[in-house]
């Protein structure tokens, strides 16, 4: 077991502490009783959980092992839990911590887990046709409020890019006439798209649910 730095408030928030006392909280589980099944003593365990010492390559394995985790999730080297989940996540492009929300989710809606409604809608969410258009959408919607940021030269092509979609309007933006939206209006414009979509694609997963239901 090597000792660190003494800064107990720093020492508190490293990510082997944070996690170790989230994992022991989670399993009711005592620091006594932890200590029995890695073969160390209850303030060796203390000490893991305060940040003011780290167990060794073997006991950190212990450890990984009894909470159903990786060394790397202890260590905070990754959000995922397990190898599946990081490995999913990899396979994704999503991050670890959303994969193990996803997984939290079967412990936090139970009573709908249990009939399979919440993976049905989940499915339904997840390959409903209209999920790239608003995942589109929301993309742009963030771009509108970033372009608060440009110069107004900036916005003025930002707009153009996104907004002009015949040769007359390009033809009126060469010549200095004002086709394009404000940064307010603009962010209204997407906000309204966002909303729109948003509504489609929820109305595609209940289509998709009640389909299945028949």
């Amino acid at each position: 077991m090597a000792r660190v730095k003494q800064n107990p408030a720093e020492n508190f928030d490293k990510p082997l502490a944070v996690r170790l006392r989230a994992l022991i909280k989670e399993s009711g589980r005592s620091k006594a009783d932890l200590g029995k099944e890695i073969g160390v003593s209850r303030q060796a365990i203390n000490d893991y959980t305060l940040g003011n010492s780290v167990p060794d390559a073997n006991n950190l394995l212990k450890l990984a092992k009894y909470f159903g985790v990786t060394s790397d999730y202890l260590l905070g080297l990754d959000e995922a839990r397990t190898h599946e989940q990081s490995d999913a996540a990899k396979m994704l492009a999503l991050s670890g911590a959303t994969i193990q929300h996803l997984c939290r989710l079967q412990e936090q809606y139970s009573e709908l887990c249990a009939g399979g409604e919440m993976a049905r809608a989940l499915d339904a969410l997840l390959t409903v046709s209209s999920l790239p258009d608003f995942l589109s959408e929301v993309v742009n919607f963030a771009q509108a409020r970033s372009i608060h940021y440009l110069s107004m030269e900036e916005q003025w092509d930002y707009q153009m890019q996104n907004l002009v979609d015949t040769n007359q309007q390009e033809q009126d933006y060469q010549q200095g006439n004002r086709v394009t939206l404000s940064p307010a209006e603009y962010e209204e414009y997407w906000s309204y798209r966002i909303q729109r979509t948003f509504g489609d694609m929820i109305y595609d997963i209940v289509l998709t649910l009640c389909g299945d239901a028949k």
